[in-house]
C-alpha cells in the first residue's frame, strides 16, 4: 500500500509531463472542404451538414494559451518526449532519494533510503524489493493510470484537443476530464505567473477513498521550460510527502527502462546472512485466524508513532505447531523493520522495538496463500535444515511482500526463513 501512495504522488510531480510522439498534427484540426469547393458552405437541401470540430470556450482557450506560454511555449513543450530527474525528501517519515525516468508510457523510480526498491508504473506495473518482483494490484494499476493521464494534462498542450479533453474554468482552477478514460482532476495556477501550482484529484490511499492534493512551488528554468522544484503531497488534508526535484534532463524514450528484472526462483533453498535491524513488534496470542486483525491494529500503531518502514512485514512464530498443539497457546510476533534506533522511546501501547542481531539463515521463497502454501514451504525448509545437518538458532519466520486483501491468494509472494547455527 505504501508503494501505491508513493507512486501516485510522484506520478503527478512533474509539471511538464511527456507526450507520445505523433505521426501528424495534434489537437483539433480545421475542417477541410473537398477540392474546388473553397470554404465550407452551409448545408444545401439534400446534403448532410458539415461536421463541427469540438472546441473549448474562448475564455478557456485564452487561459490555456496563457498557461502554455508561461510554462515555456507550445513548441518547447511539444518537443519534450522523456525526462530523467532526481527527487529527495521524506515520505511518511522516511527519508529517501530517487532517480526517476518519465516517458509517455510509464515511469520508473530507483528509490534509495530506508526502504530501497525499484518501481515501474504504466502498462508494465511492478515493484522490486531485493530479489522479489511484486506485480501491481488492481487498485495500484488504476491509481497509476490516473496519474499518467493527469501528467498528460499537466503537459498542457494536449488539453487543446477538445475532442479528447473537456475543460471548465473557475478563476485560476482548470478542471480537466479525459473523455475516453473518465480521468478527472483540477489544475491550479498562480494568478500572476500562470504557472501550475497544484493538482487535485480523487483516488484511494491505503484502501480509503479521498482527495489527493499535490502542491508545487519554486519553479526553475530548464532549457526554456519551467519546472517546479518543491513538491508537497497530502491526502484528505494530512501531509505525507515533502520533497525536492532537481537535475532535470531531456532524454530519448527508452522502453528498456520499464522492463522487469528476473523474478526470484520459488522453491529453492539458499543460505544467506541477515543484517542487524530494528523491528517494531506486537505479540499476537491465539489462532492464526486472528492475525489479520492484529496486523491492522499493528499498522495503525506504526503510523501513529510515525515510524519509517525499512522493509516488508514479517511474522515470527515463537510458539507454533507441531510443538504447540492448542491454537489458543500459539504465540506470534508481528513485526516490521523500521529506520529508528532500537532504544527509541515509543510511549504507551503494545508496540515495542526489538534489536535484531545479524544472523545466518536458510531461506525459501514461495508463491501462494499465506496459510497452507506458506506452511508447506516451512515444512520443506525444515527438511532441508535437517538434510544439511544444521541446527535451528531461533523460531521460524515468514516475510510477506503483498497485501492479501489486494491480490488473489495464488499470486501472493512470501519468504520463509529459519535461523541456523
Amino acid at each position: 500500500m505504501r508503494r501505491m501512495a508513493a507512486a501516485t504522488a510522484l506520478l503527478a510531480l512533474v509539471l511538464l509531463c511527456c507526450e507520445k510522439e505523433e505521426t501528424g498534427p495534434s489537437g483539433p484540426q480545421p475542417i477541410v472542404p473537398p477540392p474546388g469547393q473553397g470554404a465550407a458552405q452551409p448545408a444545401q437541401p439534400g446534403q448532410p451538414a458539415q461536421p463541427t470540430a469540438p472546441a473549448h470556450s474562448a475564455e478557456v482557450q485564452k487561459f490555456l494559451d496563457e498557461a502554455i506560454a508561461a510554462a515555456g511555449g507550445a513548441e518547447k513543450l511539444s518537443a519534450l518526449q522523456a525526462i530523467t530527474f532526481d527527487s529527495r525528501g521524506t515520505y511518511m517519515g522516511m527519508k529517501f532519494t530517487s532517480t526517476n525516468y518519465l516517458a509517455p508510457d510509464g515511469m520508473r523510480m530507483d528509490i534509495r533510503g530506508d526502504y530501497p526498491m525499484l518501481m515501474v508504473m504504466g502498462e508494465k506495473c511492478f515493484s522490486a524489493a531485493g530479489p522479489v518482483v511484486i506485480p501491481c494490484s488492481a487498485e495500484e494499476r488504476a491509481n497509476y493510470k490516473l496519474g499518467l493521464i493527469l501528467n498528460q494534462a499537466a503537459r498542457l498542450v494536449p488539453l487543446r484537443d477538445a475532442a479528447v479533453w473537456e475543460l471548465s474554468l473557475d478563476g485560476t482552477k482548470l478542471t480537466v476530464l479525459h473523455k475516453d478514460e473518465g480521468a478527472k482532476g483540477t489544475l491550479a495556477f498562480d494568478p500572476q505567473s500562470k504557472l501550475l501550482v497544484g493538482i487535485t484529484y480523487r483516488g484511494k490511499f491505503m484502501g480509503k477513498e479521498g482527495e489527493f492534493v499535490t502542491a508545487y512551488s519554486e519553479h526553475r528554468d530548464f532549457e526554456g521550460l519551467k519546472f517546479p522544484t518543491q513538491v508537497k503531497e497530502s491526502f484528505e488534508g494530512q501531509g505525507f510527502a515533502d520533497y525536492q526535484q532537481e537535475a532535470f534532463k531531456a532524454v530519448a524514450v527508452d522502453a528498456e527502462r520499464l522492463v522487469a528484472p528476473p523474478q526470484v526462483e520459488f522453491g529453492k533453498v539458499s543460505e544467506k546472512k541477515l543484517p542487524a535491524a530494528t523491528l517494531a513488534c506486537v505479540t499476537h496470542m491465539g489462532p492464526y485466524t486472528g492475525i489479520g486483525a492484529a496486523i491492522e491494529k499493528f499498522m495503525a500503531a506504526v503510523m501513529e508513532k510515525k515510524l519509517p518502514m525499512a522493509g516488508p512485514m514479517m511474522m515470527i512464530y515463537k510458539k507454533a505447531p507441531p510443538q504447540v498443539k492448542d491454537p489458543k497457546k500459539f504465540e506470534t510476533e508481528v513485526c516490521l523493520p523500521v529506520a529508528v534506533p532500537a532504544k527509541t522511546k515509543l510511549g504507551k501501547g503494545e508496540l515495542r522495538l526489538v534489536a535484531q542481531k545479524p544472523m545466518k539463515v536458510l531461506s525459501l521463497y514461495g508463491q501462494g496463500d499465506y496459510g497452507q502454501k506458506a506452511g508447506e514451504a516451512m515444512g520443506a525448509l525444515m527438511k532441508e535444515v535437517a538434510a544439511k545437518k544444521k541446527k535451528p538458532a531461533g523460531p521460524c519466520m515468514q516475510v510477506t511482500f503483498m497485501d492479501p486483501k489486494a491480490y488473489p491468494p495464488e499470486e501472493l509472494i512470501f519468504e520463509v526463513v529459519q535461523p541456523i547455527r
